[in-house]
């Protein structure tokens, strides 16, 4: 779980350091904002597991995946796709 959460944390910050035309600055910032979120959750399920309150498996899944912070950043790729900044998750098929 600290290797995992440690490589989303390395993630987020080069997704920070990148320097967007600035029409896509805020919408950046939203995801990076929301990515932080979904970080904290995942480092405070660590937390939780190592002090015993959590066991891996579904139980842990039931608590990192669908997280609201992981839908906003979903939500704010999706819009730099409408812009025209195709991203993962926003590619055509």
């Amino acid at each position: 779980m600290r290797t995992f959460e440690q490589r989303l944390d390395s993630i987020v910050d080069d997704v920070e350091r990148l320097k967007p035309p600035q029409e896509a600055q805020e919408l950046q910032d939203e995801f990076v904002d929301a990515a932080r979120d979904s970080v904290a959750a995942v480092r405070a399920a660590g937390k939780d597991v190592e002090a015993g309150r959590l066991s891996c498996g579904r139980p842990m899944n039931d608590r990192i995946y669908g997280l609201d912070s992981s839908q906003r950043a979903e939500r704010v790729i999706m819009e730099l796709g409408r812009k025209g900044y195709i991203i993962g998750l926003n590619a055509p098929d």
